[in-house]
């Protein structure tokens, strides 16, 4: 079975711990009015700075892998996040934009290609 780790708690419980590196991406979140302009001039209203997106990776889950990452995001616009890297930790809002996956072997239960985008709150 794979291992639990610590470095995002969701709601008080663990991931499992990825296959690959963790993806991290950080990117400002603008109003809808941001834009060009007809003369080509950009204009921003800027909601957010360098809101931090995660991509989790798994190359396979075995179906109660797979089960238990889904329930930490479903039927959650929202939940609590701590975020560790290394000694600092950050208590944060987060949700779940995405969940990719496979299903590569339906007799035993594995998911292939699974990943987890998880977006700051």
């Amino acid at each position: 079975m794979r291992q639990f780790c610590d470095y995002f708690i969701i709601d008080d419980k663990p991931i499992l711990a990825p296959d690959q590196d963790l993806g991290i991406s950080k990117q400002d979140l603008d109003a809808e009015g941001s834009g060009r302009d007809e003369l080509g001039y950009m204009h921003r209203i800027v909601l957010r700075e360098r809101v931090g997106t995660w991509n989790l990776t798994y190359s396979t889950l075995n179906e109660w892998e797979y089960e238990y990452m889904n329930k930490l995001f479903q039927g959650k616009p929202e939940f609590n996040l701590i975020i560790r890297i290394g000694s600092k930790e950050i208590k944060t809002r987060g949700y779940c934009s995405s969940v990719k996956a496979s299903l590569h072997n339906a007799t035993k239960g594995i998911y292939k290609g699974v990943s987890f985008s998880i977006i700051e709150g």
